[in-house]
């Protein structure tokens, strides 16, 4: 049931190299800044930099209007009533995480100066 409401397993890779995140594959990369939601609903993940086209995203379009719940991460705690009306989930907006894991210090790691 969690591939008909849109949900995907997240594979988690063990190596890391530097500058790289410990949970992306190594070949990972560019495709969280470049178009990554027409990428990842499109089909065309791995589609060149800059090679994403209007079909990826009418492709995307496709994909949304098949699922029965689309979130806002950032507004998770007003995107409940969704969960609860669909999946019949009950979340208490005080139990959410109020931050991820990372740490300023890391983002060196990431982004350049510029």
């Amino acid at each position: 049931d969690a591939l008909r409401y849109g949900i995907r397993p997240r594979i988690m890779a063990t190596e890391t190299s530097p500058g790289h995140h410990a949970c992306l594959p190594a070949w990972d990369s560019f495709q969280h800044l470049d178009n990554f939601a027409t990428r990842t609903l499109g089909g065309r993940y791995n589609a060149a930099p800059g090679n994403v086209t209007r079909a990826d995203l009418e492709a995307a379009k496709a994909t949304l209007q098949r699922m029965d719940v689309v979130l806002i991460m950032e507004e998770l705690p007003q995107q409940l009533p969704q969960l609860r009306q669909t999946l019949g989930w009950s979340i208490a907006p005080d139990s959410l995480p109020q931050a991820n894991a990372h740490n300023t210090d890391s983002t060196h790691q990431f982004f350049s100066e510029e």
